[in-house]
């Protein structure tokens, strides 16, 4: 759609050059085209997929095992700690 302001001037050419053209009628819908897959085909691995649908129950408890684990050590760390405190203030109330 063009605009046209009056007469024709310097102004009204360089506008009507900064709005474009509407080339097609706006109800019409755009063509469009169906894109074509690049992959031609995917591999399926049967036995990784039956690793990682059995594997739910062995990754869970390698979950569980890992957090006892690190309790464990949580624990034992307190533990020292509890006992350089408790050592501490014997040096302290002996003195």
């Amino acid at each position: 759609m063009r605009l046209f302001l009056g007469k024709i001037t310097k102004i009204n050419i360089h506008i009507q050059a900064m709005i474009p053209a509407r080339k097609r009628p706006v109800g019409k819908p755009l063509p469009t085209r169906r894109k074509e897959s690049k992959v031609e085909e995917i591999p399926f691995d049967f036995d990784a997929r039956a690793d990682y649908l059995t594997g739910f129950h062995k990754r869970k408890v390698q979950r569980a095992k890992a957090a006892k684990e690190r309790d464990a050590k949580k624990e034992r760390e307190q533990r020292i700690e509890d006992r350089k405190q408790v050592s501490r203030e014997c040096q302290c109330s002996c003195e």
